[in-house]
């Protein structure tokens, strides 16, 4: 009776604090392997996803993800997707049960500065006005990730810029541990000196530290098959011959998938829900999960 009790209290704890031991394991890469996996999650590890609430700040090319959530939705309401605009009261969601991944999009008013769902880097992370509401949004302490999203400064920066942004991010994680703080790389550009620098650099800091990546990049280098076109350009040079010969993978209609082709941001919305999965504690395909705490319960006498 008395390993009994003990294992319910274990079970108990682990469901307590699951979300957050999961969350903080180790580093966590969505590239275009998790574009490839993302028909592979577990119904159990989609519904745990669902109870996140994530912040996410970007420009037009990180709307892309947006766009493609949405779409997702609409084929399949198994992907149905909260969002809240930067125009809402930030103060949410409340912390009940969801059937849907919930996202507050943009950065709300604070102070003296208005409401914004065009984030540029001043407005969250390279500006101490930035800074602030970034700092805001997750003090809230109702949200479990927080990201932002580069357009075309990665093939603008030098190292000690994309140096700026990682400790900035660092930072944050620091200050609000029970968040995790998305890292991304930013949109391909055919391969220039200084993107491929900037882009390794980040990717390495990752690597290095644990951290979790949104790999922009690579989801764009890569088509469905997990082949590499690393000379494309946001525009997507490969997607129109991949549609031709693949029709089923792009027939869905789109209002606006900016800067690129439409398959893009079904491709980015796929890798973010294996995101929101893993950072819910799904281990990944193939990975072996650890035997669940009551299963183990009803094998003791």
């Amino acid at each position: 009776m008395l390993c009994f009790r003990m294992l319910v209290c274990l079970h108990t704890l682990l469901l307590l604090g699951g979300m957050f031991l999961a969350a903080h394991a180790g580093g966590i890469v969505a590239d275009h392997r998790a574009v490839q996996e993302y028909s592979r999650i577990p119904p159990v590890w989609l519904a745990k996803a669902k109870a996140l609430a994530i912040h996410y700040g970007h420009t037009s090319h990180g709307s892309q993800i947006m766009s493609g959530l949405g779409v997702l939705q609409t084929i399949n309401a198994t992907y149905a997707i909260e969002v809240r605009s930067a125009w809402d009261n930030p103060d949410w969601p409340p912390p009940v049960p969801s059937t849907a991944l919930r996202i507050f999009d943009g950065q709300p008013e604070f102070g003296e500065q208005p409401a914004d769902d065009y984030v540029t880097p001043e407005l969250y992370w390279a500006s101490a006005d930035g800074l602030a509401r970034t700092r805001y949004v997750a003090g809230l302490g109702r949200y479990n990730a927080s990201m932002w999203a580069f357009c075309g400064q990665m093939s603008e920066y030098g190292s000690a810029e994309i140096n700026t942004y990682l400790q900035a991010l660092n930072t944050l994680e620091g200050e609000f541990p029970s968040m995790r703080f998305i890292y991304q790389t930013g949109h391909t550009d055919g391969g220039s000196a200084q993107w491929t620098s900037n882009v390794e650099q980040v990717r390495q800091y990752v690597r290095e530290h644990n951290k979790v990546l949104f790999d922009f990049a690579d989801i764009e280098m890569h088509d469905p098959a997990g082949v590499a076109h690393p000379t494309m350009t946001d525009a997507c040079e490969w997607c129109e011959d991949w549609c031709t010969a693949h029709p089923e993978d792009c027939d869905f209609e789109i209002d606006d998938c900016a800067h690129t082709h439409k398959l893009q941001c079904i491709q980015k919305a796929k890798a973010m829900w294996w995101l929101a999965a893993r950072l819910a504690g799904w281990p990944g395909a193939g990975a072996v999960a650890v035997p669940a705490i009551t299963t183990l319960m009803m094998q003791t006498p």
